[in-house]
């Protein structure tokens, strides 16, 4: 089992597990810093005038006027800075941007969704909380950032598997009250595994749902003399037990999204299989 758990740990090191960002200009540090048509009712350079700012290169309008913040001497609005660099952006009300990505989604592929967010009060006049949504073109899912309740920068990243292909994200602000939410450094990335596509898979057991949530059930294994292992991707185990039956039920309800291996050791034989966990 060690020799299992180190080939794996190998794989790992030679095979990217994180692909580049699909989402171009993902700091918004890229555009002017005053005024132009398009994202309007924002701040300037110095954030005490009140005037126009252009959005981000690369970004376009969708509805309403969300503003790319530009911090310099005076912090803007929340007395916020950028969590890296000067610029971020603020969505109000239902304000909603767009960008075409850099490569295209793909179907059924597994990317992972990063961003630092913050509350928006406009200067301490309204603290109710917020909450951004990601939409993909032609994708059925949407994907929502957590509650936004204060105005700490704070890291949020989701894994999911796209449920078709797209070229395009809408970040767009899903109104609770008249706060509203800043976002900065946001990355999409594409889950390469491939090295672990090497690995028999067996047509003799079966394990659903994948993707899961909280719970796995083992199906067809008869439950003699077998065993299971679950690795996350640095090749540490995180769950092991004796199956006892042919359909076990197995708790992974405390394991965080991601991709995971199933090892089942059964009659001298192993079988391995990956397993997505998305909350």
């Amino acid at each position: 089992m060690k020799k299992i758990i180190l080939l794996i740990c190998i794989i790992l090191l030679i095979s990217p597990i994180i692909a580049q960002n699909l989402i171009p200009n993902g700091d918004f540090e890229l555009g002017p810093d005053s005024t132009s048509a398009g994202w309007t009712n924002g701040v300037d350079i110095t954030c005490i005038m009140i005037g126009t700012v252009l959005g981000p290169d690369f970004w376009s309008v969708v509805s309403g006027t969300p503003d790319r913040l530009v911090g310099n001497i005076v912090p803007c609005w929340d007395n916020h800075m950028a969590s890296s660099g000067k610029a971020y952006i603020d969505f109000v009300n239902f304000d909603a941007g767009k960008t075409t990505l850099t490569s295209p989604l793909i179907k059924d592929s597994v990317y992972k969704l990063s961003y630092l967010y913050s509350l928006q009060t406009f200067r301490g006049n309204s603290n109710q909380p917020s909450r951004l949504c990601f939409k993909f073109s032609n994708v059925n899912d949407t994907l929502y950032s957590p509650l936004i309740n204060d105005t700490i920068w704070r890291y949020a990243d989701t894994i999911f598997i796209a449920s078709n292909n797209s070229l395009e994200i809408t970040i767009y602000n899903n109104k609770f009250g008249q706060s509203g939410a800043n976002i900065d450094n946001i990355k999409l990335e594409k889950i390469s595994w491939d090295g672990l596509n090497y690995f028999e898979f067996s047509k003799y057991i079966n394990i659903y749902p994948n993707p899961a949530k909280d719970n796995i059930t083992i199906r067809n294994i008869n439950g003699e003399n077998s065993y299971l292992q679950i690795l996350n991707i640095f090749g540490k185990i995180v769950l092991e037990k004796h199956i006892l039956s042919s359909d076990e039920n197995i708790d992974i309800s405390y394991l965080s999204s991601g991709i995971y291996l199933i090892i089942i050791s059964k009659n001298k034989k192993t079988y391995k299989q990956k397993l997505f966990i998305i909350k």
